[in-house]
């Protein structure tokens, strides 16, 4: 088992001290600030804390109303704290002092639920576990209902807002926060981006009761460096990069439903090559009917409506 020296390299600073005519001092600092001091001839010996291993194995899991979560326990932890977050970045305290590798949280947050837990025995702590994986709670009877949504913006650079989340009070802010911050001053990265987004469609964990997989894309002109993103491995042209995305699309499914792609474009003032233009539209749509030009914002809010329903 790795051990964490704790002393040194978590909480404080060990000094010796001399000065002449005095004995010499063992000064310990905690965060710049002594707070203990003894004379060496006073000391028979020296003992160093070790802080625990974070706990690992941190699943949660939802139960009807409720999220059970659980971890592996932790050598010579005497209890344990959970805390939770609704974005996996800020998180509170839940509970503590558990003496049990399991808490039943009776109260999750409506839309997106993390959990990570921390190890407490013998003055001594570690640090947070990773996340647990995200588990999305409706307040609908404990159903989980609703849209999840994942975006990402190909504009210059792939800017990918993480892990589909439930759209809920708690999420609503952070999905018009990241749409309203992306750029449209850089190179499109049209391919790419929808490569990515298939890859996050097939590989997160979503509840078993879909009703619906879409994949929309909106885009303003054509592609202009997804082939130099991905090194031009394997693909060396953009016709073999948009056919094998054509073919990906078509042949994707969740939970063994099939995906239903859409294309939203408005032709942008920089698209010289029109055909080109269709041709991105109708490639990355399935059926091809799902493809779609507009001249309008109002148009494109318009689309987005009506897959929500």
């Amino acid at each position: 088992m790795k051990k964490q020296l704790l002393l040194f390299l978590v909480t404080a600073l060990v000094a010796f001290t001399s000065a002449f005519g005095q004995n010499h001092e063992l000064q310990i600092f905690k965060d710049g600030s002594l707070i203990q001091s003894f004379p060496i001839n006073n000391i028979d010996s020296i003992k160093i804390g070790y802080a625990f291993n974070a706990p690992t194995g941190v699943n949660a899991q939802l139960n009807d109303r409720i999220i059970v979560v659980s971890w592996t326990a932790v050598q010579g932890a005497a209890s344990y704290q959970v805390f939770r977050s609704g974005d996996n970045k800020s998180y509170s305290l839940l509970a503590g002092n558990l003496t049990k590798t399991t808490y039943t949280d009776n109260a999750p947050l409506i839309g997106t639920n993390y959990y990570k837990v921390k190890a407490i025995g013998n003055g001594q702590e570690s640090a947070l576990s990773t996340a647990s994986a995200l588990v999305f709670f409706n307040d609908n009877n404990g159903l989980e209902k609703g849209l999840y949504m994942g975006i990402i913006g190909f504009s210059g650079d792939l800017i990918d807002k993480g892990d589909m989340t439930l759209l809920a009070p708690n999420t609503k802010s952070s999905f018009i926060s990241f749409v309203n911050n992306l750029t449209t001053e850089k190179n499109t990265l049209l391919y790419y981006a929808v490569d990515k987004a298939l890859d996050k469609l097939t590989t997160t964990f979503f509840p078993n009761n879909l009703s619906n997989v879409y994949l929309v894309t909106f885009t303003d002109g054509l592609d202009q460096g997804s082939l130099p993103a991905i090194n031009y491995d394997p693909y060396t042209s953009k016709a073999q990069y948009r056919t094998y995305l054509d073919d990906r699309i078509k042949s994707t499914s969740v939970q063994g439903m099939p995906l239903t792609a859409y294309t939203i474009g408005i032709r942008g003032g920089d698209v010289t090559n029109v055909e080109e233009f269709h041709n991105n539209l109708v490639s990355l749509a399935s059926p091809e009917e799902n493809a779609m030009e507009v001249t309008s914002m109002s148009e494109v809010n318009n689309r987005f409506g009506s897959f929500a329903i």
